[in-house]
């Protein structure tokens, strides 16, 4: 929703992600890791929680501002990193210096550097911004696997079906971006391969930030009284 929100609200923000982007998201590379989270073997601890009162809804307030406020900031973040990067970067900053004075003054690393035009650059940044949303997900889908911390000694790994749905995901968004004609349909630029390096990077940052949330809530929760079989 930021991009649309963003927007529409700055005068001049360009907008980051186009609408056949989103449906690639929604009904192509997350469908898959969604099918196989829900395939995922129970949690360890799962037979240490007590019952779920039937007071409680399945979709609480505890689970939206997770949701929303923080893994949905994460990735909203990291996408806009990703988008503004592509204008840095291509020495397009000028055509935000409306809304990001700022960004034209930053420093990085000439090994990032590659020339565009102002259409060309438009076009990358949104491209950065899909992929950026898509490897965002991919540690989402990661951090869902369970709704709190789980100790190391516990910890179970993922079934292959979340191995092999990621890594279609992955495939499907280098295929969004490099294919010529599905590039052009869904307004891609087939950004330096070098790039990745940074995206990759992003499931990595949020499922590391994801856990030390949920290591800092496990800290300071009452712990759940064993249950004797």
């Amino acid at each position: 929703m930021a991009p649309f929100l963003l927007s529409a609200l700055l005068p001049g923000f360009p907008l980051a992600l186009k609408v056949r982007q989103v449906l690639a998201v929604d009904l192509g590379t997350d469908f898959l890791p969604a099918i196989a989270l829900g395939m995922e073997e129970p949690e360890p601890t799962v037979m240490q929680k007590p019952p779920r009162p039937r007071s409680i809804r399945l979709i609480d307030g505890k689970l939206l501002r997770r949701a929303f406020l923080w893994l949905g900031m994460l990735e909203t973040a990291l996408c806009f990193i990703g988008f503004a990067s592509a204008y840095l970067f291509s020495d397009n900053a000028g055509l935000l210096s409306s809304v990001m004075p700022w960004l034209q003054n930053l420093p990085y690393p000439r090994f990032f550097h590659f020339t565009l035009s102002n259409k060309d650059a438009v076009l990358a940044a949104t491209t950065l911004y899909h992929a950026g949303l898509v490897m965002s997900q991919v540690g989402n889908a990661f951090a869902c696997r369970s709704e709190g911390w789980i100790p190391f000694s516990r910890r179970w790994l993922p079934r292959w079906r979340l191995w092999a749905s990621v890594g279609l995901e992955i495939i499907g968004i280098f295929a969004l971006v490099y294919i010529p004609w599905l590039s052009q349909v869904f307004e891609h630029y087939p950004i330096p391969v070098r790039y990745w390096l940074g995206l990759f990077a992003f499931p990595v940052l949020l499922h590391t930030l994801e856990s030390a949330r949920k290591g800092v809530v496990y800290l300071f929760q009452p712990k759940p009284t064993e249950v004797s079989a």
